[in-house]
């Protein structure tokens, strides 16, 4: 009655663990996300933007340069006849040089570097996002391994209880064996089922530890923190959910990415106007032909520019437009293989359901056959053989159970994860 009222609470409970203590799933998903070396490219790709955002706003400083240079020719232009005061014909120098320090300022580039700037910035979200796509390719790992951990622990529970209640039936006919009334053997089959369920709990340990400290490596915790799991409080997911996949975002941002890539073209195809000035010391003067002595000069006005590109930003536009599909044909794709999953998922969900309810049918059935082959043994009716091979049926059914109903919990939480979630 005693092991009858024990296997009916395991499965009224649904052999859930107890909800205190223990690590949770998505403790698991933040702390390995957080270890992921690819999470240090965050501080490099706003390093990286700054940087290039400074160098833009010293594009729009004043351009200063020195320049200096020295010529000397085979010949040069002489006047044939001699101006007044002067002692002769004049005649440019075979060797002439000037030095000059030069100045200019853009005043409208056509909105290139405000454009640039916008550029720079939605490369830098498309670049950060990229990062939270590959730390979301953890989570089915994380599911895989804490799922495998809650398998290993609830079937150790089930095992110990069932070697408990060995244990406690062993005891019964190690009584009747005093008394004459249990035939020789049987306590020594017993001791050795004991043995068995005690191998079994050893190797469900040993593969325990080794997994837990696999996540402890994954999540920065110790493995005693990973050795226990707290089982998933988790609503059934619906037949269809939509998609909130970090990929998502990344298409959006790549189209915005594209979309100031364009907007660079417009700016590029605008005319530029800007300031200019010089100042140096030439020999001879380069603004005065009459002036053959080292002189000082000065110009400085406004320059217009706008360049013919012969069709070139059409074709720039062009390859922007086919990028843009590109991006959006990808997004459909993922979208698509996403969707397909609902149809699967639904048909997987029905299918574990079913085996749990059966599960559950046999495992009642089977409590009832253990309790009667238990009492035969004791009046000697039936083999201890026989009554082992009972028991062990019901540690397996009992096991099935926990297996299908760990099962239909990671179908839940890869389709959550698989859906973004």
């Amino acid at each position: 009655m005693k092991h009858l009222l024990m296997v009916c609470l395991i499965l009224l409970t649904g052999f859930r663990l107890p909800a205190q203590g223990g690590l949770d799933l998505e403790t698991c998903y933040r702390l390995a996300e957080e270890r992921l070396p690819v999470q240090k490219l965050y501080p490099l790709q706003e390093q990286k933007a700054n940087l290039e955002m400074d160098k833009l706003a010293l594009q729009r400083l004043p351009q200063v340069s020195w320049n200096a240079k020295v010529v000397g020719q085979s010949q040069g232009v002489e006047v044939p006849f001699t101006p007044p005061g002067a002692d002769g014909p004049i005649r440019q120098p075979l060797i002439n040089g000037q030095t000059t320090l030069e100045a200019s300022y853009l005043l409208y580039d056509g909105g290139v570097n405000e454009a640039q700037g916008r550029l720079i910035r939605a490369e830098e979200a498309v670049d950060r996002q990229s990062v939270a796509v590959e730390a979301n390719k953890l989570k089915p790992r994380i599911n895989s391994l804490f799922f495998n951990i809650l398998l290993l622990q609830a079937q150790d529970s089930i095992l110990e209880n069932n070697q408990g209640t060995l244990q406690a039936r062993l005891e019964v006919l190690k009584a009747g064996e005093k008394q004459g009334t249990v035939l020789p053997g049987v306590v020594t089959q017993l001791e050795i089922e004991i043995l068995k369920l005690q191998s079994r709990r050893e190797e469900t340990a040993g593969k325990r530890k080794a997994m837990a400290a696999l996540l402890a490596d994954m999540t920065g915790l110790s493995p005693e923190q990973t050795a226990v799991l707290k089982v998933p409080d988790m609503q059934p997911a619906p037949d269809a959910m939509q998609v909130n996949r970090p990929e998502l975002k990344y298409f959006d941002l790549r189209r915005q990415q594209i979309a100031e890539s364009n907007a660079l073209i417009d700016a590029g195809k605008k005319p530029m106007l800007s300031l200019f000035a010089q100042a140096g010391v030439g020999y001879a003067n380069p603004l005065n032909f009459f002036d053959q002595s080292l002189s000082p000069f000065a110009i400085g006005g406004v320059q217009f520019r706008w360049a013919f590109d012969w069709g070139k930003s059409k074709k720039d536009k062009e390859l922007t437009a086919v990028k843009m599909q590109t991006v959006e044909n990808q997004r459909e794709q993922f979208l698509y293989e996403l969707n397909l999953l609902d149809n699967r998922y639904a048909a997987d969900k029905a299918t574990i359901e079913k085996q749990i309810e059966r599960d559950r049918e046999i495992a009642s059935l089977q409590t009832e056959l253990l309790n009667i082959s238990a009492s035969q043994l004791n009046h000697g009716v039936i083999t201890a053989s026989e009554y082992l091979q009972q028991f062990n049926a019901g540690v397996d059914t009992q096991l099935n159970v926990r297996l299908h109903e760990l099962a239909l919990l990671q179908l839940q939480a890869d389709y959550f994860t698989q859906k973004g979630f």
